[in-house]
């Protein structure tokens, strides 16, 4: 009854108008097929248009975005004097650097592993230069130099300026023993521009044999401690001169060791931020 309804208005409309409903003769009759000439023409311009968007991004990415990865900055020919370091009065202790790859500050100071840390007063937030990149932000980090300087702007290449010193170099060069973590990340070795007589570990293996060895010479010096202040108690003489070494035994345990924590950044590059996989 609801169509029935419906056909009827539309009938009353018709006699009113006096018109009458379209006929299949009134339609538009279709496109007419295009001509060879203009196929060949949409072809070719199709053929032209991807021509030349593959042209563009292969300059951008083989031309355009290596030249900001470059020797040639404003420190270039500049005289680079000799690293002279002397050695400390007193051998300091360790010191451990790791990056962790993709942890942001504000995750940083909400992660519970790193309340005591932030307790002694060395949770600080640092300023990256421009590009924020993850090889020129660790250039700039053991060299002190900005990308715009150093060369190295982009990631892909680590080498940059020529000459350019590191903290690790110069810790070598203080007779202080550098170790390097890589964790499988090669790039890591390099950009940490670790001295020649550096020590590298590179697969996960390699380190976790390192801290299990580490262990066992903590609880040998904890058993030499001991023992040291046995014999201080019995004879009355200094630690220091019972064992020969600085208290502590800091001389042997002094180090600078750079480790890599990639697992944060693969993370977040494989599910999205925010999830509870992240």
């Amino acid at each position: 009854s609801l169509l029935r309804g419906v056909r009827d208005a539309h009938r009353d409309v018709i006699r009113a108008d006096g018109a009458r409903p379209p006929s299949r003769g009134d339609l538009p009759h279709p496109a007419a097929a295009p001509t060879p000439s203009a196929r060949l023409h949409l072809r070719l311009t199709a053929a032209g248009a991807l021509t030349t968007a593959v042209a563009v991004f292969a300059w951008v990415w083989f031309a355009y975005l290596p030249a900001f990865n470059t020797a040639h900055t404003a420190v270039e020919g500049a005289p680079v004097p000799t690293a002279r370091v002397d050695a400390p009065p007193a051998p300091p202790g360790r010191l451990v650097f790791v990056v962790v790859d993709g942890l942001g500050w504000d995750e940083a100071r909400a992660m519970d592993e790193l309340a005591p840390l932030r307790a002694h007063g060395v949770s600080r937030m640092l300023e990256v230069e421009f590009p924020s990149y993850t090889y020129p932000a660790l250039t700039s980090l053991v060299t002190g130099v900005e990308p715009r300087d150093s060369g190295v702007r982009l990631n892909g290449d680590w080498e940059g300026a020529v000459g350019l010193d590191s903290v690790p170099r110069l810790a070598g060069a203080a007779g202080v023993p550098v170790e390097v973590r890589s964790r499988g990340w090669k790039p890591f070795e390099e950009l940490m521009r670790p001295p020649g007589s550096a020590v590298v570990l590179r697969g996960r293996l390699q380190r976790l044999l390192a801290l299990r060895e580490e262990e066992r010479s903590a609880y040998r010096g904890a058993g030499a401690s001991g023992a040291a202040a046995s014999a201080t108690a019995e004879t009355g003489q200094g630690a220091a001169a019972t064992s020969g070494r600085p208290e502590g035994d800091a001389g042997a345990r002094r180090a600078l060791i750079l480790e890599y924590v990639e697992e944060v950044d693969h993370a977040g590059t494989r599910w999205a931020h925010g999830t509870p996989r992240t």
